[in-house]
């Protein structure tokens, strides 16, 4: 486009001839970031005050609710997600192991016997299930935990190092 030529489409909002999109472009930034910038130098007195109390209010609104997520991770209200999805993974498997023990072990438990015997060997054979269960059930939590401690110790030295700034 040759210098003598008027530019078409929208006109520059800048004394500089240039678009936001250069400006934004210019200074590192995005656009809405820019577009941000010039709708704060246009606030003055009561509305700039307003602007402030209300970043200030946002800003304290997220921190009170990230404050609020590491007390509720602290008292085991949520669980690291990586954490739990290897504890599931491993109480499935336990089912996966009774489903194949029902299967291939208690036929051969329960070949021969009368009603009353076959009423005894299953309740032995449900009670040493229940407690492979409840055994993977506790080191799900116990794997959980562990989680929730390394996220919390982490979150510690992160204000200790703040704090130390």
């Amino acid at each position: 486009m040759a210098k003598d030529e008027p530019r078409k489409g929208r006109k520059a909002k800048d004394s500089s001839g240039k678009t936001q999109q250069e400006l934004a472009e210019e200074h590192g930034v995005s656009l809405a970031t820019f577009k941000r910038w010039e709708k704060d130098k246009e606030l003055v007195g009561a509305a700039l005050v307003e602007e402030v109390k209300r970043s200030t209010k946002k800003k304290i609104d997220t921190e009170r609710e990230k404050i609020a997520l590491g007390i509720a991770v602290a008292k085991m209200e949520y669980l690291p997600k990586q954490e739990l999805e290897v504890a599931l993974a491993e109480i499935a498997g336990v089912g996966d192991q009774y489903d194949s023990a029902i299967l291939s072990e208690l036929p051969s438990r329960l070949e021969g016997l009368s009603a009353p015997e076959i009423e005894r060997e299953l309740g032995t054979f449900v009670d040493e299930w229940k407690e492979e269960r409840a055994n993977a059930f506790s080191d799900t939590w116990k794997a959980a935990r562990a989680g929730v401690e390394k996220m919390l110790r982490g979150d510690l030295k992160k204000a200790a190092a703040k704090a130390n700034i």
